[in-house]
């Protein structure tokens, strides 16, 4: 029979007499807070390094960022701690207000709150005067005070043509807090500059009156919009200057009838256009005085030799020649010589002396374009607007480039210029400096004088309810006191006399 024994190491402990009596007397109460009774072991000399190795690499990193902090980044912080401690504030001037000729406000500041920081800006609520104005968008600033828009903001209108002169110059103010954000102190130290007023030209009244022609007549024959001016030939001042259909200033600066706006932003009669100044249209019968000037000039034609001037003329068709192209006038004026031909506005005495006809001689293309340049058309006029669009006088290498598709197109009426042409042509044709273009703003130095514009039904000729374009008047009115015949528009579709 097998036996296993099982080999135990034994241990030899030697135990001290005063150990068992130590322990013996701690037994009873087992008081674990006395000293008798327990067995101790000293602390391994390892331990204790590892401890000392471990607080002195703490006391070296804490000493190494410290240093770091206070020899290299001192000054950084210090500024940063500076200005966490000192709040730059903003402080927003008055805008400057604009006035028309008379002197009747048409945009001002409203008082602000003191928690919004800025004024309000506030614009007439009498129609026809928005696009001439424009509108602002205001200083704005994140949840935590920070403005990201520091100052108004316009893009349209004199608000932001003259927006260097009515902005005026912001100033800053210092505000000291403690660790809690209250305030201890506020210094000034740079006051703000309102902005300078703003007189316009315009008279607000004759603004008015013309806007509401024009809406009217427009409604009246179903167009989708209009646009007209006035200007003293003598000055360059514009009396009125207005684009209907128009938006409300008042709504666009505010901006928080999204519905509103966005109803504009989708209107088919686009009413943020501003048909006076960006508007192009068939310049009309305007341009009849010019030709009359470049046919004396180049001698083709006797001011008094009259023309036999028809309701039609026909043109030979090079393409279809058993298809002649008809050029209607308005009505059978019979014999005229230029100056009746320009007191009738007959287009078939222009027709001739234009391109030619039975033998009386044209000026022809190139010098259409000519004349037509030398009295400003096909540039802007310098208006002190943005915006303002540049019109086409057609020539051949225009047609070519134009009409590449199909070369055997031939086209009349293709010129096009701007109600602000129109008016600047209108002051050349009364002898004014050709140099001195429409304005807005008013000189200092030429005092508004009474304005007296007499708007009258004129029923011979209207552009017929079918057009679907614009009605555009470009006037001038002579001297301070003038009629103006307002009813001398047209559609986009009508040649315009």
């Amino acid at each position: 029979m097998l036996s296993f024994r099982k080999n135990k190491r034994q241990r030899n402990i030697d135990i001290a007499p005063d150990e068992i009596f130590l322990d013996d007397r701690n037994i009873p109460d087992f008081d674990v807070q006395q000293f008798e009774g327990r067995i101790e072991s000293p602390i391994e000399r390892r331990t204790i390094g590892i401890f000392f190795f471990a607080a002195f690499f703490i006391l070296v990193v804490f000493g190494a960022r410290t240093g770091y902090l206070e020899l290299i980044q001192g000054k950084a912080y210090a500024a940063k701690s500076e200005a966490n401690r000192l709040d730059h504030q903003l402080i927003f001037p008055e805008r400057g207000i604009i006035y028309d000729r008379n002197k009747k406000e048409l945009a001002w500041n409203v008082p602000p709150s003191e928690e919004l920081g800025y004024s309000l800006r506030a614009y007439t609520t009498e129609p026809g005067f928005a696009h001439i104005l424009g509108y602002l968008h205001y200083p704005a600033r994140d949840s935590s005070g920070v403005y990201y828009r520091e100052d108004y903001e316009t893009e349209v209108g004199v608000e932001a043509y003259y927006n260097d002169r009515l902005r005026g110059k912001k100033g800053l103010r210092i505000i000291e807090t403690d660790a809690l954000g209250n305030v201890e102190a506020a210094n000034m130290i740079d006051p703000p500059v309102p902005g300078d007023n703003l007189k316009l030209t315009i008279d607000s009244t004759v603004q008015e009156d013309f806007y509401n022609v024009i809406h009217e007549v427009a409604m009246t024959h179903d167009f989708l919009g209009g646009a007209g001016a006035l200007m003293d030939v003598d000055t360059g001042e514009l009396l009125a200057l207005t684009s209907f259909p128009e938006y409300d200033p008042n709504v666009m600066t505010a901006g928080d009838d999204h519905a509103l706006i966005a109803k504009y932003n989708t209107d088919a009669r686009t009413p943020f256009l501003n048909r006076a100044i960006s508007g192009l249209y068939t310049p009309g019968s305007i341009v009849k005085p010019i030709y009359a000037i470049g046919a004396l000039n180049e001698k083709i034609i006797s001011p008094n030799k009259e023309l036999y001037c028809p309701k039609t003329i026909p043109a030979p068709n090079p393409y279809f020649p058993e298809k002649p192209s008809l050029f209607n006038d308005w009505k059978d004026h019979g014999y005229l010589d230029m100056r009746g031909a320009i007191a009738n506005s007959s287009d078939v005495y222009f027709y001739t002396i234009g391109g030619g006809f039975e033998g009386q001689k044209g000026l022809g293309v190139a010098k259409l374009e000519e004349y037509a340049r030398m009295f400003g058309f096909g540039t802007t006029t310098g208006i002190d607007l943005y915006g303002e669009a540049k019109g086409t006088i057609p020539n051949p290498a225009w047609k070519e480039k134009t009409f590449d598709r199909d070369r055997s197109v031939r086209r009349t009426g293709d010129s096009d210029a701007g109600a602000s042409r129109g008016r600047s042509h209108c002051r050349r044709r009364q002898g004014g400096d050709s140099a001195l273009g429409p304005r807005c703003r008013q000189s200092k130095d030429n005092a508004a004088g009474d304005t007296r514009v007499v708007f009258r039904r004129h029923t011979r000729r209207h552009a017929t309810s079918g057009d679907k374009g614009d009605c555009v008047g470009a006037q001038s009115a002579l001297g301070r006191h003038c009629r103006q015949d307002g009813n001398r528009r047209t559609g986009r579709r009508e040649n315009p006399r």
